[in-house]
């Protein structure tokens, strides 16, 4: 189902035009209420005293309703994907609820399409912000959170799984275990790496040499891709999926990405969009509770610059280069403009890699 995506939301085979539209306009038509209105009735047992659609970006519907008393959260799709990863999503988060992680309660999951025209999960609905509201307000007290999330990521890590990449649906589905899709994590790591660098390219936003050099890198390191055993990752651990206040994580949202493979990844995808001083205090926490070795680092930069390969490839063609000010990723720690700043961080990987 998954098996020639390396990131949903880029790799996926719907047309730029439909991501477009889907991401950004206003998705929310009579059908779509309608449908989640009859899922939150059939939930119930009875029409929801309380019901209203949320204001969400990405590629996914938002709801919460109530019977007058606790409310909840109600997650769609659109129907129209083959994807079922909503099952992966709700495995994950039941198994980490059984280790107290900080993840929401899932009440229900269903991804047949018999009784309702889309997929759907049923979890608990947590009032708490996303610490994006306190970055982009300026009162995100950075210390304290990337101490916070180095214990997360490091306690995260300790769930090991087999294989690595998406989790294999069909095996969720037929044994209720959770495994990888891909026997080595090479294989998910250079899923749709020659399409990200060839439509970097023939768009020159990197030259060339750059390219060769970027391969020439990646092909020199290919001896950390072969690890024996990988970790869960969350692989978009970013503040708009973080929720809770400016010094404390309370829940981490959004489990759509979720892989398994090496831990450094997803540090790799932090320092995507922060600071080295922040980098440094997330990683002097996550050691002190899971000791990590001499390639750590390194291999941070190594998984920054791969996945800013397709981040800047989606950025891109979805117009977010072209984006005002307002727009919530045209804010960063070295206050360029978001097509400066991918850039940057691209070249940054590469001269930290060239180094070594």
């Amino acid at each position: 189902m998954r098996s020639d995506i390396f990131y949903w939301k880029c790799d996926h085979t719907l047309s730029v035009e439909s991501k477009k539209e889907l991401y950004f306009a206003d998705k929310y038509s009579t059908d779509s209420i309608s449908a989640a209105k009859s899922i939150a009735h059939d939930f119930l047992g009875k029409e929801p005293v309380e019901f209203n659609h949320l204001k969400v970006d990405g590629n996914h519907f938002a709801y919460y309703f109530s019977d007058g008393g606790t409310k909840l959260f109600l997650r769609t799709d659109d129907g129209s994907s083959e994807d079922c990863y909503m099952l992966a999503e709700s495995a994950i988060m039941e198994e980490l609820g059984k280790s107290a992680m900080p993840v929401p309660k899932v009440f229900a999951t269903c991804v047949d399409l018999k009784r309702f025209p889309v997929r759907y999960q049923i979890m608990e609905y947590l009032e708490t912000p996303s610490l994006n509201t306190f970055y982009q307000q300026n009162t995100l007290n950075f210390h304290s959170i990337a101490r916070e999330s180095g214990v997360f990521l490091s306690r995260l890590h300790q769930h090991k799984y087999p294989k690595f990449g998406f989790i294999d649906i069909g095996v969720l589905s037929g044994e209720k275990r959770i495994s990888g899709s891909d026997q080595t994590w090479a294989s998910y790591f250079n899923k749709c790496l020659d399409k990200h660098l060839g439509y970097l390219q023939d768009n020159q936003i990197l030259s060339s040499e750059t390219i060769r050099l970027i391969e020439q890198i990646l092909e020199r390191r290919k001896a950390w891709l072969d690890i024996r055993e990988g970790s869960l990752l969350h692989r978009d651990f970013a503040y708009w999926n973080i929720l809770g206040t400016p010094e404390k994580i309370s829940a981490v949202i959004d489990w759509d990405d979720a892989v398994i493979g090496d831990p450094a990844d997803d540090l790799g995808i932090v320092n995507c969009f922060n600071a080295p001083d922040f980098m440094e205090i997330l990683l002097e926490s996550y050691s002190s509770i899971r000791p990590v070795d001499e390639s750590f680092k390194p291999r941070i930069w190594f998984y920054t610059l791969r996945n800013m390969l397709w981040k800047t490839m989606i950025r891109h063609y979805m117009g977010y280069f072209d984006r005002d000010k307002k727009f919530f990723l045209n804010k960063n720690d070295l206050n360029l403009p978001l097509k400066e700043y991918s850039l940057e961080k691209i070249n940054q990987s590469i001269k930290k890699l060239s180094t070594l």
